[in-house]
């Protein structure tokens, strides 16, 4: 283990702290706050440990090739031996309280994690439990979870009773300790090493977001940014080193910029999926109503139509889809219909800790339209006017560039064409769905948008924001090309538009 001298200098120099110490692998020192101290852990190596054929019965191991926290002066003097026995201790990380937070396979075959189990384990060698998904005896896999110790390595206790693997600790900036989790509980072992945050004491373990979060694989190596609320981490794959690449995660509720409110009007024809108004031929009808604006702490309050079947698109500040309902919900005169979440209680009054939503401070929201043909909505009123007026020069059956005849954008045929375009992606994307994963919206995803949005555009052509704006709306509104049924239908709805016009913003 190196200290690095003068880094920024002409001339850096390598110090090595442990050069007395017997050949042995060491991994992840960890700085004292006040920056005179080290945490490492440390395993002497022997060349005949590998071959041993029973390495389950750890007396067959010898103690010291088992990783221990060792604790060093930064100048290399007072190192001492914080941990000890035939387990593995190793990750360790000061805690703001003076205490050490470290993995360790101590966790054993105890059915409880109790302070007292762990403190047996400083008397006695006592077995480890295992990973369910590999190893044998000769290489047994013993599992590893967060522990905590006084700063002379005495008052041992789990601070987690997981079941599984917890890797890298790292101190929040707020005294939070984060931490990776092997969560496949009754799921697919490949992913799932998810981020997970705790308080020091080991309560309120929590994810630090998501819990289907299948890529990246692995989140490991969370560690803080100073001055922020941000984090940064490895992105990195099963079974693999903790290598990859680096994420920077912003943990405040603020990329939900905004809600887009869409109605859905009723069939009126008997038939089946007959009108075709959508890619899955059995789409409900839609039209984009309103957008209401969302505040800091991700609150929003604004009125919507009675009467009126609607769902909700919770959009980011460029205006793409994050994650869409698959349901619908409405309110009847005078009702106030609030929402939290879909695993909160029904049966209990939102909790407002601390302070209420920003948004029941003030007024309800007007609710502002989109443009003209998203209500009703319409693609030869939405988006052919965005090709007439930037693509059709280009991509006609008379084009002189054979890449432009081959995708029409004529009215006559645009519509089709869009939705073939890049091997079918935005006909697959908008088709019918079980369920709304964050960030699998029809325009964040699709081919088209990611060429429209290309830093040069497309062959020189840039949309602007409005034109862009047009086409985002009819990709998450699943690239229909009509919203509603009949022509009279289409009529009640311009004509609903006109009525709503005075609870609407300008």
């Amino acid at each position: 283990m190196f200290v690095l001298e003068g880094f920024k200098g002409a001339q850096p120099k390598l110090r090595n702290l442990t050069a007395d110490m017997p050949e042995g692998s060491f991994c992840r020192p960890d700085l004292s706050y006040d920056g005179k101290k080290v945490l490492f852990a440390y395993c002497k190596s022997y060349p005949q440990v590998p071959d041993l054929k029973d390495k389950a019965s750890k007396s067959n191991v010898p103690e010291d090739a088992f990783y221990h926290v060792f604790e060093i002066n930064l100048d290399g003097t007072g190192r001492r031996q914080l941990t000890h026995g035939r387990y593995d201790d190793f990750d360790a990380r000061y805690l703001p309280s003076g205490e050490i937070v470290f993995l360790s396979t101590r966790k054993g075959q105890f059915l409880q994690s109790t302070a007292q189990n762990t403190a047996a384990t400083a008397k006695a060698d006592l077995p480890d439990s295992y990973v369910r998904c590999g190893g044998d005896n000769y290489r047994p896999v013993p599992v590893f979870t967060l522990h905590v110790m006084d700063g002379q390595g005495g008052s041992l206790r789990p601070i987690s009773a997981f079941e599984n693997f917890e890797w890298t600790p790292a101190v929040a900036n707020d005294g939070q300790i984060l931490y990776t989790r092997w969560d496949y509980i009754d799921r697919f072992n490949g992913h799932f090493f998810s981020l997970w945050s705790t308080h020091p004491d080991g309560t309120n373990p929590q994810l630090v977001y998501g819990n289907y979060t299948m890529r990246p694989q692995v989140v490991a190596e969370a560690r803080p940014i100073p001055r922020s609320q941000n984090l940064v981490f490895t992105a990195a794959a099963h079974h693999s080193i903790t290598g990859g690449s680096l994420v920077l995660f912003d943990r405040s509720r603020g990329t939900v910029k905004a809600l887009r409110v869409i109605g859905v009007p009723p069939k009126v024809q008997p038939h089946m999926n007959n009108p075709s108004i959508g890619v899955s031929r059995e789409d409900p009808g839609k039209f984009l109503l309103a957008t209401a604006p969302v505040e800091e702490d991700g609150s929003a309050h604004f009125r919507v139509p009675s009467g009126m079947s609607v769902f909700f698109q919770a959009v980011d500040g460029e205006g793409l889809a994050i994650q869409t309902m698959r349901s619908l919900t409405y309110v009847w005169p005078k009702q106030t219909l609030s929402c939290i979440g879909c695993h909160e209680s029904r049966e209990a009054a939102p909790p407002m800790p601390g302070r209420p939503a920003i948004a029941t401070a003030r007024a309800p929201s007007k609710l502002a339209p989109g443009p003209s043909g998203s209500w009703p909505l319409r693609f030869d009123k939405l988006v052919q006017p965005v090709l007439d007026k930037n693509c059709v020069s280009c991509h006609r059956p008379d084009s002189p560039d054979e890449k432009g005849c081959r995708l029409d954008l004529t009215a006559a045929k645009a519509y089709e064409s869009l939705l073939e375009f890049g091997g079918k992606d935005l006909r697959q994307l908008a088709f019918e769905k079980d369920r709304s994963v964050v960030g699998e919206c029809c325009a964040r995803k699709s081919k088209l948008l990611a060429l429209l949005k290309g830093e040069k555009g497309h062959a020189g052509v840039c949309l602007d924001a409005e034109s862009l704006g047009r086409l985002v709306i009819w990709m998450d509104l699943y690239a229909q090309r009509l919203g509603h049924f009949s022509d009279q239908q289409e009529k009640q709805l311009a004509d609903l538009r006109r009525d709503l016009a005075p609870m609407l913003a300008e």
